[in-house]
């Protein structure tokens, strides 16, 4: 066991759609939003089915976007995410994006909100 697989089984992350309120707290009483990168992107990934490098993708926008504070930045991921897991992505699978579609997704979810419905 490597130490990076260890450090991950030590770390409990809270239940998918709990992570984009406030007082973000994990079972362990970690906040997710607090967690270091390495730990964040894992729990993104989990409950999310998100690999890294769209993680970069969505992080790096959003800063350019101008959110620059990084737990706000995390919060609208989760928030973002949510949003896309929401709108049809049977369980267990991976959440995916076509050539160019998430920008424009991310475009639309910080100009108009997250949908209702």
């Amino acid at each position: 066991m490597t130490a990076y697989s260890a450090l991950q089984e030590d770390v409990t992350f809270p239940p998918a759609g709990s992570a984009g309120q406030a007082g973000t707290s994990s079972q362990g009483g970690a906040d997710v939003l607090q967690l270091p990168d390495l730990l964040f992107v894992t729990y993104c990934f989990r409950t999310f089915g998100l690999n890294r490098g769209i993680y970069n993708t969505i992080d790096e926008w959003l800063y350019r976007y101008g959110i620059l504070e990084i737990t706000k930045r995390r919060r609208t991921v989760i928030a973002f995410l949510s949003e896309q897991q929401r709108q049809g992505r049977p369980p267990g699978t991976y959440l995916k994006f076509g050539k160019g579609a998430l920008t424009g997704l991310l475009h639309d979810f910080v100009t108009h909100g997250p949908q209702q419905g």
